[in-house]
């Protein structure tokens, strides 16, 4: 729970990259997070999943018809973890900049 709502805070710090699609309640989330990724669909989300399991070995879940990524806070389980996070996620949104 710690970590679901250390996600939260930062989506919420930066709501011109992504947006929470995930009800803040507990009892109605747990520990999945869904978020938009700013101008990310569904397509290039999963393709970028699929090549950050290729290529880094970090296990992404698309949510393609919500045009969505889900983030399992069991999965990553650290600080450290997460910063690895925003910083793949950074990369997908520099890419659907381009």
């Amino acid at each position: 729970r710690r970590m679901a709502d250390h996600v939260r805070r930062r989506i919420r710090e930066m709501p011109e990259r992504f947006t929470l699609i995930t009800p803040d309640p507990w009892e109605r989330s747990s520990a999945l997070l869904s978020i938009r990724i700013a101008g990310c669909d569904g397509d290039r989300i999963a393709a970028f999943c699929g090549r950050m399991l290729r290529e880094r070995r970090a296990f992404l879940r698309p949510v393609p018809e919500f045009d969505a990524l889900r983030i399992s806070t069991a999965y990553y389980n650290t600080e450290d973890d997460y910063e690895r996070l925003w910083e793949m996620l950074e990369e997908l949104r520099q890419e659907a900049l381009r």
